[in-house]
């Protein structure tokens, strides 16, 4: 007996999203099913015929009841795209969005590629400020947030004590998939998170007395 197919699993995703409201369905059921199969989404078009092992179409069932109930693709995968860079995300984070790479964009476009201390103030998934530090190398960018889960969490589900600077900021490298990248922006000292208010974070960078019960 012929087993569930891809183009079977596809099918099936594709008219249950779209019965729950979603504008993107046959994108979403790409998205999980390559993600539980580890392939790109291109796989899913060359093997159509492939059949998923049990588990994996066991997986592939709770991504699709979290995605009917409303949940993110991107708090179900734990991850989204952002400028080059594939950023880890959580609950307690806003999701990237592609139109803030706008910002991104304009910030390179205004400012000169020479030494500048640059500050992401309510950085969440560091995804500005990772983005700025990939395309700038001269530049020490600073991630703020008041909410140390938003800068400090992973794959790993990596948690870090408010006084320690340096675990925080090996937290928000983390957030980046690429070792070598992580160690040229986390371990050379160009980008690092803390914990302030965003009144407190300019003062600190302006060599200012900030709040000590506010400071990483």
């Amino acid at each position: 007996m012929r087993g569930v197919s891809v183009r079977d699993a596809l099918d099936g995703a594709r008219t249950a999203i779209g019965a729950s409201g979603s504008p993107s369905a046959a994108l979403d059921a790409e998205l999980l099913l390559a993600a539980v199969l580890g392939k790109p989404r291109s796989y899913l078009r060359t093997w159509p015929e492939h059949e998923p092992a049990l588990a994996q179409r066991q997986q592939y069932q709770a991504m699709l009841l979290r995605r009917r109930a409303g949940e993110p693709v991107a708090y179900i995968l734990g991850r989204q795209g952002f400028w080059s860079l594939d950023l880890d995300v959580a609950s307690h984070t806003l999701i990237p969005r592609p139109d803030t790479e706008l910002l991104v964009e304009t910030a390179l476009a205004l400012l000169p590629a020479t030494p500048l201390q640059v500050l992401d103030l309510g950085t969440g998934t560091g995804a500005i400020a990772l983005a700025l530090a990939c395309e700038r190398p001269a530049w020490q960018v600073t991630g703020v947030d008041r909410v140390p889960e938003a800068v400090a969490h992973g794959e790993t589900g990596l948690l870090v004590a408010p006084g320690d600077i340096a675990a925080l900021t090996a937290a928000f490298a983390q957030l980046i998939a690429d070792p070598t990248l992580r160690h040229r922006l986390g371990e050379a000292g160009r980008i690092r998170a803390i914990r302030h208010t965003w009144t407190d974070a300019v003062q600190s960078l302006l060599g200012q007395p900030t709040n000590p019960n506010l400071t990483a």
